[in-house]
């Protein structure tokens, strides 16, 4: 049960980290529009696409474990038998998760600073911890994932990996 909605749950992140990035190609192409053909560009677009883009990469990062799919160098493992790619995997994924920890404390940690601070974006004032909401909450699914590996009670791995 808590699988099956620990997936969707991280399903439906990533469908809104992809939204983000959706909105973003949109509205860059009516700012370069509007630059090109009105001399009037959206405002402050780049602060938008900043704060988008950190959300949405970060939204990914979940669905990508859950499903195997980070990046992996196998030049040193790719004549190894399945059991030392499943050990290797699973060290992998323990380490994933001591950086996924400790990135979501810090980033807490970070985000409180810079609202206390008041920081905000130059053109459109937006408070700069803005994004930080998605990125913790993404940090801690990526965390719930990574457990969930390790107690061999998520995905078993891409097929090419074995």
């Amino acid at each position: 049960m808590f699988y099956s909605i620990t997936r969707r749950v991280v399903e439906f992140w990533a469908w809104l980290g992809g939204a983000l990035l959706i909105f973003v190609s949109a509205m860059t192409a009516v700012s370069v529009l509007g630059r090109s053909l009105l001399a009037s560009p959206v405002l402050g677009d780049f602060e938008i696409t900043e704060l988008c883009c950190a959300m949405a990469i970060f939204m990914f990062f979940p669905l990508a474990q859950w499903h195997n799919e980070h990046t992996i160098v196998d030049i040193f493992t790719q004549n190894t038998s399945p059991l030392f790619k499943r050990i290797c995997r699973k060290v992998g994924e323990f380490i994933l998760l001591i950086t996924a920890l400790v990135l979501l404390w810090r980033m807490t940690l970070g985000a409180l600073e810079l609202k206390q601070a008041g920081e905000v974006t130059m053109i459109l004032g937006l408070p700069r911890y803005l994004s930080f909401p998605s990125i913790l909450i993404s940090l801690f699914l990526l965390s719930i994932v990574l457990l969930l590996q390790l107690l061999g009670l998520a995905s078993k791995g891409s097929a090419r990996d074995l």
